[in-house]
């Protein structure tokens, strides 16, 4: 299995080496980029139990160090970027970082995450958290190597798209494979829609954490492994390992993402009326034309489902060079610009919004925005400066989303992000907006997903639905959906559910919840867990996976209370930070111009707008939460929360 992963130079010992470290025994870094102060700490095991790492680690280090209030684009905001728990084995599809800040987007907490093999690369590297505060004099990146950290000069990078950026940090450290996570000319001009990117088909989208990157003049994090992962029982985590890659590769879901790549989810949200903008496609592009354009396919670190096809990179000065993507994502928020032979624009919109830097579900979201803007008399290309986009029209659409990268030139207002536009644009302007606490939706069409649109309306992040339970979509009965809820962990989770009532549906938003925050805190991608196939990994796996990895003796149930307390955690950040109950909802434009659509579910009803008070309601009561939205004591104590932040680290 190590082999087949390329993970032959992985350590896998019952007792480490002398020298050699254990998979807790990773730090966190402390980067002060105002003072060129760095120091590194331990995590105690306490904090472990607790917390895992990657993101909900990361929330509770957010929790502790941000200053309520901070200016967001300022020095006082933090950035931390962490790698999940189990990154670094060969555990399946573990291979997640993510960059949490407070957006400039929203104001609230966010979570990037994206895949590849810098997670890995930067346990590696000896660490799994860098804190990030303050604001470098100049262009800067952050190195991590052999347990230690520096700040080196990055102004030969600045400036660069972030493949040319990438390339010149590896220069700079005269070392070809090292993994960076750069910024490009969005993150340079503090555009909201700006993401950080690994590689061509992995960015940390969602916020706008690439502006924060920006704004501190950070152009990058790099890393160069070279510290050794040692492990408690590898014999059973290989066993445990190689089940759960044959169940992956084995599921409906895994596949269809294996053969079809990770944009096939998107022709099921056309199917049933969700594309975004709410406009139905000009033509439906085709599976065939896309994939005639596939050079092959490429897996993150360790993943059995390898879904992301290669492409040659349409880019000019790039030709024949590998290119990753599109996504589920790109696909379905692009749709209504592509042409009936769509697959290059498609292609074309994939490659120049890596380059850029720029997040696609914001940037495609937002071209749509303003062109049912436009459509509807709303607008004028004289209010976006300059031609607004139009559905059909992949051209005008990319030439938007490049103004709003560089913050200059026609439509460069969407740069400032879908809410700030419309306190310009006026007129209306917002009802059209579909978006969550500021961020916009990656589907405009919720009505006939009721669970996936209450997910939307109480997501701690805004309208990202990564945490989403997509097992809705997917035709799992629904006594399977009330099994899974009830095999969290808790023996009396679930009884009592009747399928497709409120109470029903707000279990199943708080279940997925809950599985994507371990996740994303153990490095597992989402896609290779149960929020999207049943027959995909979940609590009970990563019980048995953090025992036999690290040592660390967490039953099923106790790691859905991790769930549990990042989730809460992250509530009560947001609610230090001013939002109201009244944000966890839906506007109109939520729900698209047509839901008079089927859905392949059988049985399923379609939600309207005046039920989502209920479901809202609903999911209060099942997370203890009280009617202004705030978690109440009693459930803290429990979580051990009732004396946040306790600042252990």
């Amino acid at each position: 299995l190590a082999r087949m992963a390329g993970l032959e130079g992985l350590v896998f010992a019952g007792k480490p080496a002398p020298g050699e470290d254990m998979a807790l025994s990773r730090k966190i870094a402390y980067v002060n980029l105002s003072s060129g102060e760095i120091r590194a700490a331990t995590v105690p095991q306490s904090l472990r139990t607790h917390y895992l790492g990657g993101r909900i680690l990361n929330d509770y280090i957010m929790f502790s160090h941000a200053r309520p209030g901070a200016e967001t684009l300022g020095g006082d905001n933090i950035l931390v970027l962490g790698a999940g728990l189990l990154c670094g084995s060969p555990a399946p599809a573990a291979a997640m970082a993510v960059l949490t800040t407070r957006s400039p987007l929203t104001g609230l907490i966010s979570h990037s995450t994206h895949g590849g093999l810098f997670a890995p690369v930067m346990r590696w590297a000896g660490f799994d958290h860098v804190v990030v505060k303050g604001k470098s004099r100049k262009p800067v990146f952050i190195h991590l190597e052999e347990g230690s950290v520096e700040i080196r000069d990055a102004q030969d990078a600045w400036g660069a798209d972030t493949a040319d950026a990438r390339e010149a940090v590896r220069n700079l450290l005269g070392n070809p494979e090292a993994q960076v996570l750069a910024i490009g000319p969005a993150g340079e001009k503090l555009s909201m829609l700006a993401s950080a990117y690994s590689d061509p088909g992995h960015g940390s989208h969602r916020g706008g954490a690439g502006a924060v990157m920006g704004s501190k003049n950070l152009k990058a994090f790099s890393a160069s492994g070279g510290i050794p992962v040692a492990f408690k029982d590898p014999s059973r985590a290989l066993k445990t390992m190689s089940l759960i890659s044959a169940r992956a590769t084995g599921s409906s879901f895994g596949r269809r993402i294996s053969s079809g790549g990770a944009f096939e989810p998107a022709f099921d949200l056309a199917e049933i009326g969700m594309i975004c903008g709410g406009k139905s496609p000009l033509s439906d592009p085709s599976r065939d034309e896309i994939k005639s354009r596939s050079t092959g396919s490429s897996a993150c670190h360790g993943c059995p489902l390898a879904c992301m096809m290669t492409f040659k990179d349409p880019a000019a000065g790039r030709k024949g060079a590998a290119a990753q993507g599109p996504g589920l994502w790109h696909l379905s928020c692009f749709w209504p610009f592509m042409p009936e032979d769509g697959a290059d624009s498609l292609l074309e919109f994939s490659s120049a919004t890596a380059r850029l830097g720029v997040d696609p579900v914001e940037s495609a979201m937002l071209a749509a925005w303003a062109a049912r803007l436009a459509e509807a008399g709303i607008v004028s290309g004289k209010d976006l400066g300059g031609k607004a986009p139009a559905f059909g029209d992949p051209r005008g659409a990319l030439d938007a989303v490049e103004s709003a990268a560089a913050m200059s030139g026609p439509c460069s207002i969407l740069g400032q992000g879908g809410v700030k536009a419309a306190e310009a644009l006026g007129r209306a302007s917002i009802e059209l907006l579909p978006h969550v606490k500021g961020m916009c939706l990656p589907a405009a069409n919720l009505g006939p997903t009721p669970a996936l649109a209450l997910a939307a309306a109480v997501g701690q992040t805004g309208g990202d639905l990564r945490a989403a339970p997509w097992v809705e979509l997917s035709g799992t009965p629904e006594e399977a959906l009330e099994a899974m809820v009830a095999g969290r962990g808790q023996s009396d989770a679930g009884d009592g559910l009747t399928p497709d009532t409120p109470s029903a549906r707000a279990a199943l938003v708080q279940w997925s919840e809950n599985c994507a925050a371990v996740a994303d805190s153990l490095g597992v991608c989402t896609y290779a867990t149960a929020i999207h196939d049943a027959a995909l990994q979940s609590f009970v796996d990563w019980s048995e996976l953090l025992s036999s990895c690290t040592g660390l003796l967490i039953g099923p149930p106790k790691i859905w209370e991790v769930g549990q307390r990042g989730i809460a955690l992250e509530r009560m950040f947001n609610l230090r930070e001013g939002m109201s109950h009244k944000a966890d909802a839906l506007n109109d434009a939520a729900f698209g111009e047509g839901r008079k659509t089927t859905r392949k579910k059988k049985g399923a009803k379609p939600v309207e707008p005046a039920e989502m008070r209920a479901l809202v309601e609903a999911y209060y009561r099942v997370r203890s939460i009280d009617a202004r939205g705030k978690p109440e004591s009693s459930a803290l104590s429990a979580l051990g929360l009732d004396k946040e932040p306790t600042y252990m680290i």
